[in-house]
């Protein structure tokens, strides 16, 4: 994501809800399922560029500071 690149990718958590629309999904489980996805990608240069701006954005919501100050934050909430 942070790469600004197009992501085919697994369509098990957490990979959707991080990724949103920022990728094409795959069934990991299916072998055509895969393949299908990683030829649409490649089929599609609009949709390639689309996706990379995309995750380039949502990219930078993520960060270790925000990670450790929300982790933080949810381990103060648990403590009686």
């Amino acid at each position: 994501m942070a790469a600004s690149l197009p992501i085919v990718c697994s369509d098990m958590g957490p990979m959707p809800q991080v990724l949103h629309d920022g990728g094409i999904y795959f069934d990991p489980y299916d072998n055509k399922d895969i393949a299908n996805a990683i030829m649409a990608l490649l089929q599609s240069p609009e949709q390639r560029w689309q996706m990379a701006l995309a995750n380039r954005r949502r990219a930078v919501e993520y960060s270790w500071d925000k990670c450790a100050a929300d982790t933080f934050s949810f381990i103060t909430e648990c403590i009686p």
